[in-house]
């Protein structure tokens, strides 16, 4: 049991570590860079099938009159969406001027 606690705050420790290093790498990156790096991410948010079950199941019943293809585009749509407001709001914070 206190093997698996010192696991898991190693776990959180380097958790914390990677998050640090991926907000620093997003801030110096160019805008467009980061538009494409949220498309990616999106892309593979919604290859994951919990999360796509889980959005597709969503905006079934959010628009039941919408056919299945529709709401295929929308939650592709949603998770770069997703992914863009995450990494707008890392890239934006600090940059009053920007703004």
């Amino acid at each position: 049991m206190k093997l698996r606690r010192e696991f898991r705050k190693l776990r959180y420790f380097f958790e914390y570590i990677g998050i640090l290093i991926g907000y620093s790498l997003i801030r110096i990156f160019p805008r467009t860079f980061v538009l494409v790096l949220a498309k990616i991410i999106g892309a593979i948010i919604y290859m994951i099938p919990q999360f796509r079950k889980l959005i597709v199941a969503n905006l079934k019943i959010a628009f039941p009159d919408k056919n299945f293809s529709e709401i295929l585009k929308i939650a592709r749509q949603n998770t770069f969406h997703l992914a863009l407001t995450v990494f707008d709001f890392l890239w934006f914070s600090g940059k009053d001027d920007v703004i």
